[in-house]
């Protein structure tokens, strides 16, 4: 998995989607969430 974090963007992410990363970002870290909570045994997350 990429490193990135609230203050350093995804590499490769378009200039027009950088001042809304920190929207992304949570959005990315909620699914996480979700799908640690929710994935069966052995499930992958794509």
């Amino acid at each position: 998995m990429p490193e990135f974090s609230l203050f350093r963007p995804m590499q490769g992410l378009p200039w027009y989607l950088v001042p809304i990363w920190p929207l992304i970002f949570l959005r990315i870290q909620r699914l996480r969430a979700w799908f640690k909570a929710n994935g069966g045994p052995g499930s992958q997350m794509l």
